[in-house]
């Protein structure tokens, strides 16, 4: 039963190829030892495994060149500070007239 050989799929047959653990006729590779030093300092460097997942998130990002993300923040933080200020000063030109039109129910009614 030891020395059956495995049926696998396509898919799992290039999964297993692109790890290294079979070779392109489908005979299994030796394991090639790792160094331990590697192994560590990526683990010191990662930190968390929460750092380390959004890391390989990030890296398979298709991020856009860097002229190109430049001007579409700067044009995202011009858009910003117009709607900003557009909305501030609709505000200060029509004050909300629910808060006077309160106040002065509220004092009228008191006299």
């Amino acid at each position: 039963m030891g020395n059956e050989r495995r049926e696998m799929n396509r898919e799992q047959k290039r999964m297993m190829q692109r790890q290294g653990q079979v070779g392109a006729d489908g005979t299994p590779r030796r394991a090639v030892p790792q160094r331990k030093n590697v192994q560590r300092r990526r683990r010191q460097r990662t930190g968390p495994p929460v750092f380390r997942e959004i890391r390989e998130e990030m890296r398979q990002v298709s991020w856009p060149p860097g002229p190109r993300s430049s001007n579409y923040t700067l044009i995202v933080f011009f858009v910003l500070v117009f709607m900003t200020s557009l909305i501030f000063g609709l505000a200060t030109a029509f004050p909300s007239s629910s808060r006077s039109s309160s106040r002065s129910k509220a004092n009228h009614e008191r006299y």
